[in-house]
């Protein structure tokens, strides 16, 4: 081999290895970013007050009442 095919063998070595390690961080690095992403929308909804919390404790004791004079199941499990 000539002295210039070594050369050019050398500047592709030279911008392909870092260009593979480059994308190949990105990837990893976008892995973590899209998990990061995905914790932070479910923590949106896991630290959401309850909406019962809310009522007052005569609210909620009203609402009881209403839910047993009509029948209603909401108060209930539901079945499966």
């Amino acid at each position: 081999m000539t002295v210039w095919a070594w050369v050019a063998i050398g500047m592709g070595a030279a911008i392909g290895v870092p260009l593979l390690v480059g994308l190949g961080i990105g990837r990893i690095l976008g892995s973590i970013a899209a998990d990061v992403s995905m914790l932070h929308d479910q923590e949106q909804w896991l630290s959401a007050p309850l909406t019962r919390a809310l009522d007052s404790p005569e609210e909620a004791r009203a609402q009881a009442t209403i839910d047993l004079e009509h029948g209603s199941s909401r108060s209930r499990a539901p079945k499966r």
